[in-house]
């Protein structure tokens, strides 16, 4: 796992930022559910509703690891101490 880095005090958050909290908003106000409890109801109340809401997440996840390969295949490696 990567490490969270957090911005300075009183920086504006990044354009990344803003745009993953706007989709995550839009995702969860079209269904009414957040990340975790759509796994509930795929076993709970399962219906076609829930499972195109499963593979919007999925896809959504699929997307988000797809950009982050392509942005770190282009980025230099840095040297960095195992433990800091």
């Amino acid at each position: 796992a990567s490490c969270l880095d957090l911005p300075p005090m009183g920086k504006m958050p990044d354009l990344t930022l803003v745009i993953g909290a706007i989709l995550f908003g839009i995702g969860w106000g079209t269904c009414g559910l957040c990340p975790g409890p759509i796994w509930v109801n795929v076993g709970a109340t399962p219906s076609w509703e829930i499972f195109v809401t499963l593979a919007g997440l999925v896809m959504g996840i699929s997307a988000w690891e797809a950009m982050q390969k392509s942005i770190n295949s282009t980025k230099r490696p840095v040297d960095r101490p195992l433990l800091s």
